[in-house]
């Protein structure tokens, strides 16, 4: 975690926090998301499930940067750390939350986009026998 400057803070899930972070080396920017785990157990099963994250390579899929393994002082708990591409645009979640804030629709033309790329990620998920859950919206990069 001494690798990387919180700049903000995006949101809180069910599962923890989502920061925007710096990068100390060379200044990049970065998602991390921190997965609060109360005992080794679900630690060891979050690990297991990111570092399957860590070895996809494709254009619709969020990449994967590292993930480490940090203690949360604040919580009391185990944190594993994800660090991934940030994308200032967010995710389809956020785009579709924007909308129905600003009551404005999304184009027909931008829909298609965006199921064209979820079916390529599914078909290449597939293709690499992972197990997808329709829960993976925010693991696509929107282009």
């Amino acid at each position: 975690m001494e690798e990387y400057e919180i700049q903000k803070t995006e949101s809180r899930g069910c599962y923890g926090l989502v920061h925007i972070v710096k990068r100390m080396k060379d200044e990049k920017t970065f998602a991390m998301k921190v997965v609060e785990c109360m005992d080794e157990a679900t630690a060891n099963h979050a690990v297991e499930e990111a570092m399957i994250l860590l070895k996809l390579d494709h254009p619709n899929i969020c990449h994967y940067e590292e993930i480490f393994v940090a203690w949360d002082h604040e919580v009391s708990a185990i944190a594993v750390c994800m660090v991934m591409d940030y994308s200032p645009v967010g995710d389809l979640a956020s785009v579709i939350q924007i909308k129905r804030q600003m009551k404005e629709k999304i184009r027909e033309m931008v829909i298609k986009n965006f199921l064209g790329q979820m079916v390529d990620g599914l078909i290449y998920l597939q293709s690499k026998h992972i197990v997808h859950r329709l829960v993976v919206v925010g693991m696509f990069h929107i282009h």
